[in-house]
Order: C-alpha cells, then structure tokens, then sequence
C-alpha cells in the first residue's frame, strides 16, 4: 500500500479513539484535537517507522499525551468557553482525572479506557508491572475520594460517555496533516544532513539530501510494549513485526455484550501454551512450524463464575512463516471447527465472510455435557500472514449471536491488517452459507458432526465404516426403497448410534443408504417411484400413516422427507423419519428412529436432510 494511503487509512481508523483517549487526560477538548493533530503530524513525518511500530496507537498516544501541554499554551480561547463543550456529568470525572499526577493519569488512561493488559500499558508507561498494578490502585482510591464510582462498571460508562463531548467536534484532513509531517521531516533532514567539516582552517558546510530512509538508518527504532518477532515473507521485503500489543483490548471484547461486565482472564506468552483452548482443536498453533502464537481469554462474571452463566471469549491469533502457510493454518482451523465430532459436537452452519480479510469465514456450532445444550461461535480470519480466531461459548439458553463476533474478528484484524501489509476490513460485512468442509471420513455420507444432540443426553454419536449392502437397512415398510433392486450400483450403507446411554431405547439410531445409478434420469424416476410408494402408503397398511412430507430442492437434485407412523397402540406410535435425496445420478435414504423426548422435528429433520445433500456433493 502507498504510504500516503496507509497513513491515510491509520488516520481514519485510529483517530476517534486516540482522541477519546487524550480528551480524558486532557480534559480539554480543544487541548485534545491540538495535541492529537501535532501527535499525527509527527507519524506522518515518521510514518516509515511508525507504519512497522508494533503498536502504533502507543506510538501517537505517547506524543499527544506528552503535546496537550503544549496545546494548552496554545489554546487561543479561554476556559471558560472550552468549558462549554463539556457536559456537567463529565465535570466530575475529568476533574478527577486531571487532579492525577500525569505518569500515573496516562497509566489509568491506558489500562482503563484503551483496555491494554497491564503488562502491555506498564512497558509503554516505561515501568514495572508492579509498579503499574500499585499506580492504578492508588489512581481508583484518588478517584473514589473524588466522588466518582470506581467499580467497573460504572467507571467504564463514566469514561466511554467522554467520546459524547467530542461528537461535533471536526476533523483535521489527513491530506494537511501529511504535507505538515513532510516539510517538519525534510528539516529533520536537512538538520540531519549538516556536518561541519575543518578543511586547513576552513569550514565546509555539507547538505546531505539522501532519502528518508538514508537519513534514518542510523535512528533506533522505538521502544516496543510487548515481545515482538517477524512474519517471514514470501518474497520482497521483510514483514513488519506482530507482537502481543496487537491483540484485541477488552473494550473491543465488551461489544459482545455492552451490558455484561467483562474481565480479561489471561494471556499467554508467545508460543507458551500447550493445552488447547477448545476440544475441536488438536494443537495449540494452527501448524508446527508457527512463528508466533498467543491465546487470550475474556469473560463475563470473571473466572470463578460459573461457565453455564457465562460468555467466554478467547483469540488465538497465528503469526506464521508466509502467507503460503497462514493459508494452511487457515484451512487447518476450519476443518478443526467445521469437522470437530469430538465433546459430543454439532455442525450447525458454515459461512464465508467477505469485507474482514483477505478470506474469513464463520462456524455456529452447538455442543452438549452435563450441563445442557450450549452453542458456540468460531470466527476464523486470515490477513496476510496471520490467522485470528475467535471462540465464544454462549451461556446456556443464550441463542448464538453471529453478528457482533463477525465485528469482533473484524476489529482484531484491523489491528494487525496495516503491520501484515494485507487486506484490512472493509464494511459492510457479508455472510453467505457455504457447504461444510469434509470430514474425509466417509464421503458421500452425513458426518458424525452433522447428527442432532440432545440436552439430556451427553454422548457422542458413533458410526460403522461404510459397507457393502445388497439390502437397503434404511428402508422402511411404507417406502420400500430397494435401491438394488432398482438398478443402483455401489451400493454402501453405514449407521450411527449413541451408545452407554441409559436413556435411550435400542431401537433410537440412524442410517444411510447410498446408490448410484447410471443417469440422472434412472435415479430421478426412482425418487418419483418412491415418493408414490409413501403416499399410497396409508392405503396398504392401515397401522401406517404419513402425517407429514416436505420436499426439498438441493443444488443439481431433489429429496422428499416424510414423517412415518407406526401405530403400536391406540395411544402411542411408533415415528421413523425418512429423507430420500437425489443429487446428480445418486441417491441416499437416511432414516432416523427417534424417541419422544429425543427428537428434531419436522423442521429440524429437513435440515438435516439438507445437509446429506451437500455431503452428496462431495461424491
């Protein structure tokens, strides 16, 4: 990306927030846009260094915070009249704040607002954590005894309802505040440039006018807050550095829920963690060969809540060695999520997003243990050479929320976007179904992640190989789908049950039949064969009877699914569920025996007959 554009697109994106931030500390609003104007000026005359900062909001926040002095020496108005600009209810706090010594202001500032870990906000502050940890306490009794609520909740309201004085405030154009930085950066040149050199008495003034990079060869680079590495590129020039400072901050986390009172739970160092945060996940870092890899947790009601009550949130971003091999780290996690039959796991939708990264994608799942039904919300990202992933475990009876993860990933790769050189996120953001990636189990056939789980049963489905079958296990006494029989070739068949479960019958299980004919016309008449035989079903056996029948249209075929009952008694039947799909010139009858407690439904059974279409596909 050009320079112009990247400090540009830095400008757009970081600006209200760097804003915010100096406001508080300020307390002025027009201190705060002077101070944040010249903060910008200087990254643009710096924008080399600045664009390969590991963090550059700590790099402009640093010197608008360290500018608001100045900008108030400058401020062409009175107090009296920027006052006006601040609502009554802020008084209190910004006063609060402003009576803080100015180390221990921009710590709280960082840790409280910007929602740094305090490990990150006590190395740009330049001091231990402790150190950090002992300011910010002495900072909350400081506010208390000003009369402002320190307990979470309130205090982050109190200092995220400062962004409502800056609203009308106008913006500085990106375009003014570049040609500043280039003209304060050719002077630094120019004063760079000047040596005086004694000739025999004689002085002789040297200009050196090499380029900005010449110039800063010789400049350290700027302290970082956090361990830092490089991703190494395919080719070209190096990759900036990704390090811990670029993940997502909990302010970003609380959109998940505004309402909820979030906590920072953990993160990791650097390639530390060995156990991995979720069981559809068989290692830590997506591959071996990971550069870098950090997981971090947030959560509601804290870490002694209980997990039913809770929404857990944890990012596990990859820095690999290309963005050849993110690519693979990418497909990796969503086979994991996409494909994860373990902990009794249910594939519920798969949908690429476009408008987050240079791909991205998004997995609803739903899960079952002692507890109860949960669902959980996987977005996957990669941009560049990092891979983000999001997993969200919803309290129980929570319904998913896809939506606001899908602008959580999105913001976690902004973050990172601009360091990686990728694609960064354009909105609006879209999501579209796409088939679920295959298990590579048994192709053709629904996967063991596709099968319905039920809350009092905490038990993983388990499957037979594919076997030969001359006669059709699926087939029923009402539709006598004999695919043998009716030309079909191939033939194979597998079932699925749940066993150790006291609760269920033995009769409670699945199986599918598949069968390919030698056209599309042979399999379609044999469907049409089928569906006749179910309908004059009732006529033939007075004990059966079809109280419900849906058709469904998959891509490149057809299907019926049927409710058939078997009266057992004058109070009590016995329901099969029966899908017949077509897919090009082959043809799968999955037929489901549920209880009455454990059950999908109508609705829920031609969903699943959806999916066997797609699994057809992959034939």
């Amino acid at each position: 990306m050009p320079r112009a554009d990247s400090f540009d697109e830095f400008y757009r994106e970081s600006r209200d927030r760097l804003l915010h931030q100096t406001y508080a500390y300020a307390g002025s609003v027009e201190e705060a846009q002077r101070a944040v104007s010249d903060a910008y000026v200087s990254a643009a005359a710096h924008w080399r260094r600045v664009a390969a900062s590991p963090d550059r909001d700590a790099w402009v926040r640093a010197r608008a915070f360290r500018a608001t002095t100045r900008a108030r020496n400058r401020s062409r108005q009175p107090w009296y009249v920027t006052a006006r600009s601040t609502a009554d209810k802020h008084r209190r706090v910004l006063a609060a704040l402003g009576s803080l010594p100015p180390a221990d202001r921009h710590l709280l500032i960082v840790s409280e607002l910007a929602g740094i870990e305090l490990t990150v906000a006590a190395a740009e502050a330049g001091v231990s954590p402790a150190m950090a940890q002992a300011s910010i306490d002495t900072s909350l009794r400081e506010l208390e005894a000003a009369g402002v609520d320190t307990s979470p909740t309130e205090l982050d309201a109190a200092l995220a309802g400062l962004r409502q004085d800056l609203g009308h405030q106008p913006a500085d154009r990106s375009s003014r505040l570049r040609r500043e930085g280039n003209r304060r950066r050719r002077a630094y040149q120019v004063l760079a440039g000047v040596v005086v050199v004694a000739v025999a008495g004689t002085a002789v003034v040297v200009v050196d006018r090499s380029s900005d990079d010449a110039a800063s060869q010789n400049r350290q680079p700027p302290a970082t807050t956090g361990p830092t590495s490089s991703v190494t590129p395919t080719s070209g020039s190096p990759e900036p550095t990704v390090g811990v400072a670029a993940l997502t901050a909990i302010s970003a986390v609380r959109t998940l829920d505004p309402a909820a009172s979030w906590h920072l739970d953990s993160t990791s160092t650097d390639l530390a963690t060995t156990k991995t945060s979720d069981p559809c996940l068989t290692s830590a870092p997506a591959l071996s060969t990971a550069n870098h890899y950090w997981e971090r947790r947030f959560s509601t009601g804290g870490p002694a809540a209980k997990d039913s009550t809770r929404t857990v949130a944890t990012q596990t971003p990859d820095v690999a060695t290309s963005r050849r091999t993110a690519q693979t780290a990418y497909a990796a996690r969503l086979a994991a999520f996409g494909g994860c039959a373990v902990g009794a796991h249910r594939l519920v939708e798969v949908k690429k997003l476009s408008g987050v990264a240079s791909v991205a994608s998004v997995v609803d799942l739903e899960y079952v243990d002692r507890a109860g039904l949960h669902d959980e919300v996987v977005t996957i990202a990669r941009t560049g050479g990092v891979v983000t992933t999001w997993i969200v475990h919803e309290p129980q009876g929570t319904p998913p929320r896809s939506r606001p993860v899908v602008r959580l990933l999105a913001e976690s790769v902004d973050s990172v976007c601009g360091i990686a050189r990728a694609a960064c996120p354009q909105p609006p953001y879209r999501a579209t179904p796409i088939p679920p990636p295959p298990d590579g189990t048994a192709p053709g056939f629904v996967s063991l992640v596709d099968l319905p789980l039920f809350a009092d049963v905490p038990r993983t489905w388990v499957a037979t190989p594919p076997e030969p079958a001359r006669q059709n296990p699926s087939a029923t006494s009402c539709d006598q789908a004999d695919l043998t029989g009716a030309g079909a070739t191939s033939v194979t068949a597998r079932t699925y049950v749940i066993p150790g479960s006291a609760s269920l019958p033995s009769s409670f299980g699945m199986s599918e039949t598949i069968g390919t004919f030698a056209s599309r016309t042979q399999a379609n008449a044999f469907v049409t064969t089928v569906a006749a035989a179910v309908a004059s079903c009732p006529k033939r056996n007075l004990t059966l009877s079809v109280p419900r029948t849906t058709q469904i249209s998959p891509d490149q075929g057809r299907g019926f699914v049927w409710q058939i009952d078997l009266q057992t008694s004058t109070s009590s039947a016995l329901v099969s569920r029966v899908a017949l799909i077509r897919v090009g010139d082959t043809v799968a009858e999955l037929t489901f025996t549920p209880t009455a407690t454990d059950d999908v439904g109508a609705t829920g059974y031609a969903l699943l007959a959806g999916r066997a279409a797609e699994r057809l596909s992959e034939l």
